[in-house]
């Protein structure tokens, strides 16, 4: 099976391309990939790395024709709430118009290629009522939620117009060693920060989030891919943990006597409380084995290790 990942250089699609080269599979990364990032895949044998613009253009159409892949899982796009609301026209063309680039070059080139995309819970907003499933009212609090819910939209047009066959990932908290952004990199970065004698924190601690570690996360790619499953479903543990609890883990781990502070105020953009209902995931036969325990302690043995320069 040839699979084709975009934003091959981040840090979902970066795994993906691991997994799948480590199966056996031919990958092509896709995407602005630093040559630090390009080393790395090349130590796992991906077939091919390509760093072309997606923005449509008749070389993005050739390159579909060309390659005729089996699958095309869309991970590239906008990656921070926070900047879209500073960069929103940035935001808007790194993800809806390259959503539309791929599928229109598909159309276009490539028509049996089966098109996943990695959406984000983020479309959900604020939930009325948890845990929410895949039918829960879809109501975007920021410009990356919103240019998530555009994608979903313009997907279901390539779908039910041009034929293309598509899957839709709602990810919800994703993390795992190489991540350095969100709530994990950043606790552990006021944790062993020597000159913080607290760690500040939004909010007062009681908000949760569905942790999903990111081998996990790839496995139930893989499977659905497999399956050229269609249609929109959660991708998370079903499970929500407190920030306080997430924050008291990290402490213990890295073994710091830091107080923590929940300043109460909080970003925009950020949900209260999120915990999805993943019936839908598990009635397709995945079931997530990383623990939240288990994935934290793995990530801060591999964050002390980056910083000890191991």
């Amino acid at each position: 099976m040839k699979v084709l990942v975009t934003g091959a250089g981040g840090f979902i699609g970066q795994h993906l391309c691991i997994w799948f080269s480590q199966l056996g599979y031919e990958v092509i990364a896709l995407g602005r990939i630093s040559q630090e990032k390009e080393r790395l895949l090349n130590q796992y044998a991906i077939s091919k790395i390509v760093n072309i613009d997606i923005s449509f253009n008749d070389e993005l159409v050739d390159f579909f024709r060309k390659n005729q892949p089996d699958v095309c899982i869309h991970s590239a796009g906008g990656a921070s709430v926070n900047n879209s609301f500073q960069y929103p026209y940035k935001d808007y063309h790194d993800t809806v118009e390259s959503c539309i680039s791929i599928l229109e070059a598909i159309r276009q080139g490539s028509l049996k290629t089966f098109f996943v995309y990695l959406s984000s819970a983020a479309v959900y907003g604020n939930p009325v009522s948890l845990p929410i499933n895949e039918s829960s009212p879809i109501s975007p609090i920021s410009p990356y939620g919103y240019n998530k819910m555009i994608c979903e939209r313009i997907i279901e047009e390539y779908t039910k117009i041009y034929g293309i066959q598509s899957l839709i990932f709602r990810i919800f908290s994703v993390y795992g060693n190489g991540l350095k952004k969100q709530i994990l990199y950043d606790l552990c970065k006021k944790f062993s920060n020597r000159e913080m004698n607290s760690v500040e924190l939004f909010g007062d601690g009681t908000e949760t989030r569905d942790f999903i570690h990111i081998q996990d996360a790839v496995k139930c790619i893989d499977l659905f891919v497999h399956r050229r499953e269609m249609g929109i479903f959660n991708l998370a543990t079903g499970l929500h943990t407190e920030i306080s609890r997430l924050a008291v883990m990290v402490k213990k781990e890295l073994e710091s006597d830091k107080s923590i502070i929940f300043k109460g105020d909080s970003r925009a953009g950020d949900p209260s409380f999120w915990q999805a209902d993943t019936k839908q995931l598990r009635g397709k036969g995945f079931i997530p084995e990383i623990s939240i325990e288990k994935g934290v302690s793995s990530y801060c043995k591999w964050f002390t290790q980056i910083m000890e320069g191991v």
